[in-house]
C-alpha cells in the first residue's frame, strides 16, 4: 500500500503562470505516479546526455531558496524535514560556498 504525502509549499509567480496554461482533467493538476515520473525524467536524461539524479532537483530548490535568503526553517518546511536540524545539517555548506563566491565577486569588482 502507498503512502501519500501531502506537502504545501508556496506558488511562485512563474510556476503559476506555466500552471495556468495546464488544461486540467481531474482533480489533481499532475496525475502522473511517481513511476510515471521517473520513467519520464530517465529519457529526459538520456536524450539529452545528463548525469543527475530527480532527486538533484529538490537538492538545488533547496540550495537556490537558501543562497537567496530564505530561511532554513521555511525551506525545512517546504522540503517536509521533520526537524530544521536536518536541513541545516545538509545545506550548510552551501551558504559558505555561496558566501565565499559572492566576496570573489565583490573582490574583482573593487579590484577594478
Amino acid at each position: 500500500m502507498a503512502i501519500l504525502f501531502i506537502r504545501y509549499i508556496p506558488l511562485f509567480n512563474t510556476l503559476a503562470d506555466l500552471l495556468s496554461k495546464i488544461t486540467k482533467k481531474k482533480e489533481f493538476v499532475f496525475p502522473y505516479s511517481d513511476n510515471q515520473v521517473r520513467c519520464n525524467f530517465k529519457r529526459f536524461k538520456t536524450k539529452y546526455g545528463l548525469d543527475f539524479r530527480i532527486h538533484d532537483l529538490r537538492h538545488t530548490f533547496a540550495t537556490r531558496c537558501i543562497e537567496n535568503g530564505i530561511s532554513t526553517n521555511t525551506v525545512s518546511k517546504w522540503l517536509g524535514h521533520s526537524k530544521v536540524s536536518t536541513t541545516s545539517d545538509i545545506y550548510t555548506h552551501v551558504q559558505t560556498d555561496f558566501e565565499r563566491e559572492q566576496i570573489a565577486k565583490y573582490n574583482l569588482k573593487m579590484k577594478g
